[in-house]
């Protein structure tokens, strides 16, 4: 059967440092299907931008969690905010998340986006996944 997305980190870090958090989050290699850092991002201006058009696949398919859009300026649209991790084992925010994802695998994800702003900026994306009835009413303010 089909998985339902597919899982892929991208740090603004540095290869070591993706390597080794890829050791932690899948240490069977069996989750995580890539792995991008730093030299995969967009440098200006010293700063490193998250471009997800490198993974080369249809954007309008594609959603980022993360816990700041600073990283996707060019890609704010297909951001959906989550707290930060602080290691917490008890931490569920990104379970909470699965039903949301499984309801975008089957969406229109372009009329998703398109409802968030104008000029591909979410008008308030917070607010709008925080109230999505997908989320559980337990689920932290964002």
């Amino acid at each position: 059967s089909p998985s339902l997305c597919q899982i892929i980190i991208y740090t603004t870090a540095k290869k070591d440092y993706a390597k080794k958090l890829l050791e932690v989050l899948d240490p069977r290699k069996k989750l995580i299907r890539h792995c991008l850092s730093q030299s995969d991002c967009v440098c200006s201006q010293g700063c490193y931008w998250k471009d997800l058009t490198c993974l080369g696949r249809d954007l309008a398919r594609v959603v980022a969690l993360d816990h700041t859009m600073q990283g996707f300026p060019a890609q704010a649209a297909n951001w959906i905010p989550v707290p930060p991790w602080s290691g917490d084992p008890q931490d569920e925010e990104l379970l909470r998340l699965i039903p949301l994802l499984g309801q975008l695998g089957q969406a229109d994800l372009p009329w998703c986006f398109s409802s968030l702003g104008a000029g591909g900026a979410p008008k308030d994306s917070r607010g709008l996944w925080r109230q999505s009835s997908i989320l559980a009413p337990s689920s932290p303010t964002l």
